[in-house]
């Protein structure tokens, strides 16, 4: 066996369950878009930094996604990359904060995590085509689809977190915000990717991004700032601002297009319109989805940021003639 510490992670041959294990927390990395071992592993000590079953569920769904791809035969290069694994991890942690776990929990842990790799290679080949990543789409529409179907299976029961279905009532937030509450929304922001809101996990996700690139620091930052901002600015509930709930959508936006635009400045405001558009598509998520009890998840990066990459082409000072985004997994 050889065994080589990286900056981004393990080297390892001759090791079936290292080389898993590598394949695994770089999928929780890439939650992030972050091919790096160490952020996942801190990404992942902010799951159990504020629940143990939080983090237990979030290394499952990576675990068993990372393996479905390994054992249908997916590319190596790909499942080494964690591609394979971070819509599993988000599937994982979702389920644990809307579900309560027993026995069944785990049952459909294992189907979901698993049907989001499926789901992730069939959107990979769809989005060919248009150089499109399937991003967390995957993950988005599994969760759905179980948390949408929960009530007509008796076993499975909603935890208190799950929303409740109602008419979305208007948004009042009268007056100025507190810069605690744009400050406590950012930082909550990069815990709630997690859907987590707690903020010892935010400081663990912001630390695993700072490792691996402190271009995605910068750009989470912001994003999340930015989603916040706008929110207030529309006039959002000071609750929903307060837990972050404006701010992880944007701020995985910003991740996402700082690391698939080439890098100028017209990118930059480009990135910087789609963050505010963002914040704007999750506030819409969440009244179209509430008559449904569903949450909005990471609906909105996804749509947005597919928009932004399919438009940017035709934009000469975003994307200069004869270049395309980067695309990504």
């Amino acid at each position: 066996m050889r065994l080589e510490l990286r900056a981004d992670g393990l080297a390892v041959e001759g090791n079936v369950a290292l080389s898993t294990l590598d394949a695994v927390l770089r999928g929780v990395g890439q939650v992030m878009l972050q091919n790096n071992t160490w952020a996942g592993l801190l990404f992942a000590a902010g799951a159990f930094a504020a629940s143990p079953a939080a983090g237990a569920s979030l290394l499952a769904g990576a675990t068993i996604s990372t393996l479905v791809a390994a054992l249908l035969g997916a590319d190596r290069g790909d499942v080494r990359a964690g591609l394979y694994g971070f819509n599993g991890a988000l599937v994982g942690i979702a389920l644990a904060v809307f579900l309560r776990m027993d026995a069944f929990f785990w049952a459909l842990l294992v189907g979901g995590a698993g049907g989001a790799t499926v789901v992730a290679a069939a959107l990979s080949q769809a989005l060919r085509a248009h150089a499109l990543p399937a991003l967390t789409a995957p993950f988005v529409l599994v969760t759905w689809a179980i948390l949408a179907g929960h009530p007509g299976l008796s076993h499975l029961r909603a935890s208190d977190a799950m929303p409740v279905a109602h008419l979305a009532a208007a948004a009042a937030a009268p007056g100025a915000v507190a810069l605690s509450t744009l400050a406590e929304g950012t930082a909550r922001g990069l815990a709630q990717v997690f859907v987590q809101d707690h903020l010892a996990s935010a400081a663990l996700v912001l630390a695993g991004l700072l490792l691996a690139s402190r271009r995605a620091a910068a750009a989470a930052v912001l994003g999340a700032l930015g989603g916040t901002a706008v929110g207030a600015a529309l006039g959002a509930g000071e609750p929903a601002l307060r837990t972050g709930l404006f701010g992880y959508n944007s701020a995985l936006t910003a991740v996402a297009l700082v690391a698939l635009l080439p890098s100028s400045r017209w990118a930059a405001l480009y990135a910087l319109f789609a963050v505010a558009a963002t914040a704007v598509a999750s506030a819409a998520t969440s009244a179209l989805l509430a008559p449904l009890g569903l949450p909005g998840l990471t609906a909105a990066f996804v749509g947005v940021t597919w928009g932004a990459l399919l438009a940017a082409p035709g934009f000469g000072r975003v994307v200069p003639r004869g270049a395309a985004p980067k695309g990504g997994g």
